[in-house]
C-alpha cells in the first residue's frame, strides 16, 4: 500500500503556521495522528547549540506551530532531544526551542536517564537504550530538519531519532555498526521501534554541504509530513538531488517494505516534487554508501583509500576538545593546543566533523576517490 506524504510550499518561517495547516489538511487533519488528551513527546533535531540562523537545529518557528496544533487538539506537550554535545537544556535555549516551549506550555525534557527496551523484530538491532521519556508518552510527533550529512549523506526524519539514543551511548553504537549498512539498519530497526506517529519536516531552510553542522544554510521553502518517516525521507531527499538508492535509510527500508518508499508507492499530495526541487544543492564529501563484505583487515584498507578521512585545519582549530569527546574509538589528540585526528583506528564516522563549532574538521579524499574525481584512473 503507497505510503502518504503531504508536500507545501513554506516560502519563510514567518509563514510556518499557515504552511503546517495546509500539510495536515492534506492528511486529513492532525486527529489522524493525535487522540485528543494524548502525552506526546515531540522530537526536534537539537544537534548542538547553535542560533537558528545557522540550520543546525529544527527551527524555533516549526516547532511553535506543531506545538499550538497540538495544544488546541487537546495534547499534553514534552519536548526531548539528546544532543550531540552539550546538555539538552543549554542546547535548546541557543536553538531558541527553550523560549518556545516556555511561551507555549510545552515541558523541556533532558534525555538523561535510559531504558534498555526489547526489539526483537529488529534485523540488525533487537535493543535499544532509550530515554525513559518514551514510556511515559503515548506516542511521538518526529520534527527533523533537512540537512546533508558526511556519513549518511542525507538526515532527516529516520535519522533524526538516533537522538532517542541517550547521550554516550551513541558513540558506542558508532563502534559497534562501523559499516554503512550496518548502521543505516540499526537506524531503521530504530525507527521501527519508536513508530513516530507523524514526521513533519522542516525544509524550510536546509543544509548543503558537509552537514549536519558545518554545512551552510540553503533556502528550500518547503515543509513534509506524513506518518511514514522512510517515506518523507524519500521525497525529501529527492528535492536535493538524491534516489531512493543514494540513502542507505531510504534504500534499506524499501527493501524491507517498511512504508513501501518505491517511487511508485508513495502518493504525494500539494506540491510535485520535481517543481521544488534544487537543481544545484551541494552534497557532502563523506557519505560512502558502500557495503564492502570484505575480510576485517582487507575491508579497512579498501575504506581507507575510499573513503574520505577526518583532518584539523590548524589555523581553525580552537582546541576546544569537543572532537576528543564525541570520538567513538577515542582516538583523537590535542597536541601544542590542536586537534589531531584522521589516524589508525579512525572508524570514518565524522563525528567529529560533525561536532566541530569552528568547522575546523575537513574531510580529505581518500586516494582512488582524489584518482578518480581527476581523472586519473581514466582507461584503466
Amino acid at each position: 500500500m503507497a505510503s502518504t506524504v503531504a508536500l507545501v510550499r513554506c516560502p519563510d518561517y514567518a509563514a510556518t503556521e499557515g504552511a503546517l495547516a495546509e500539510t495536515l489538511a492534506l492528511l486529513g487533519g492532525l486527529g489522524a495522528f493525535v487522540p485528543r488528551g494524548a502525552t506526546v513527546l515531540v522530537k526536534p533535531n537539537l544537534l548542538a547549540a547553535a542560533p537558528p540562523d545557522k540550520a543546525v537545529c529544527t527551527h524555533p518557528a516549526v516547532l511553535r506551530a506543531v506545538v499550538r496544533a497540538l495544544r488546541e487538539a487537546g495534547a499534553r506537550v514534552l519536548v526531548g532531544d539528546s544532543p550531540s554535545l552539550g546538555t539538552t537544556g543549554r542546547v535548546a535555549e541557543a536553538a531558541g526551542i527553550a523560549q518556545v516551549c516556555a511561551a507555549e506550555g510545552a515541558t523541556l525534557v533532558p534525555f538523561q536517564r535510559k531504558v534498555s527496551v526489547a526489539y526483537p523484530q529488529g534485523l540488525v538491532c533487537k535493543s535499544f537504550p532509550l530515554a525513559d521519556v518514551l514510556a511515559q508518552v503515548d506516542l511521538v510527533v518526529n520534527l527533523p530538519k533537512l540537512k546533508t550529512h558526511t556519513l549518511t549523506r542525507y538526515t532527516g526524519a529516520v535519522k533524526n531519532l538516533f537522538g532517542c539514543v541517550v547521550g554516550a551511548e551513541k558513540p558506542r553504537f558508532h563502534l559497534r555498526f562501523q559499516d554503512p549498512a550496518d548502521f543505516a539498519g540499526m537506524l531503521v530497526d530504530l525507527c521501527g521501534l519508536v513508530r513516530p506517529a507523524l514526521t513533519v519536516l522542516d525544509g524550510v531552510m536546509a543544509m548543503e554541504g558537509n552537514g549536519p553542522r558545518n554545512g551552510r544554510p540553503r533556502p528550500l521553502g518547503v515543509l513534509l509530513a506524513g506518518a511514514d518517516a522512510a517515506a518523507v525521507d524519500a521525497v525529501a531527499s529527492s528535492l536535493i538531488g538524491l534516489g531512493p538508492e543514494a540513502v542507505l535509510t531510504t534504500a534499506l527500508a524499501r527493501r524491507r517494505q517498511a512504508g513501501g518508499v518505491e517511487a511508485t508507492a508513495v502518493h504525494v499530495l500539494g506540491e510535485r516534487p520535481e517543481q521544488l526541487a534544487a537543481r544545484d544543492f551541494r552534497l557532502p564529501r563523506g557519505g560512502s554508501t558502500m557495503a564492502w563484505g570484505l575480510p576485517a583487515g582487507m575491508g579497512d584498507w579498501v575504506r581507507r583509500q575510499v573513503n574520505p578521512s577526518p583532518w584539523a585545519v590548524p589555523e581553525r582549530c580552537t582546541g576546544c576538545g569537543d572532537c576528543m569527546a564525541v570520538c567513538p574509538p577515542h582516538i583523537v589528540t590535542l597536541e601544542g593546543g590542536k586537534a589531531h585526528l584522521g589516524g589508525s583506528g579512525c572508524i570514518y564516522c565524522y563525528c567529529c566533523q560533525e561536532v566541530c563549532p569552528e568547522g575546523a574538521v575537513e574531510l580529505v579524499e581518500g586516494r582512488v576517490l582524489h584518482l578518480l574525481h581527476h581523472g586519473l584512473l581514466k582507461g584503466w
